[in-house]
């Protein structure tokens, strides 16, 4: 989503919306990023489609470029993050909420 879409969601112009988020310390890039951390950490842990599906459902559509972003975002593999089996630990950082 473009940060031209988000403005005109929320009733602003797009400069209006850098100029708010600027105020923030944030970036569109920043906030957009985050997002997707944490949609990946969701699905990941609670569903049980596999790792290649989920990359795919995400908008990825290689999914090693996917596994190494996924790493780079959270310091663990993605198919450590899948949902836990019954009886064993959640071992994805931050559990499903976006850091």
């Amino acid at each position: 989503m473009s940060g031209e879409t988000v403005a005109s969601h929320s009733a602003m112009r797009p400069w209006t919306l850098r100029r708010a988020m600027r105020r923030e310390g944030l970036s569109f890039s920043a906030v957009q990023s985050r997002f997707a951390k944490g949609r990946a950490q969701r699905l990941l842990s609670e569903s049980d489609a596999r790792v290649e599906e989920s990359a795919r459902s995400l908008g990825h559509k290689d999914s090693r470029r996917f596994r190494r972003t996924f790493n780079r975002w959270t310091g663990v593999s993605s198919y450590r993050c899948r949902r836990p089996q019954r009886g064993s630990k959640d071992l994805c950082p931050g559990g499903t909420e976006p850091r």
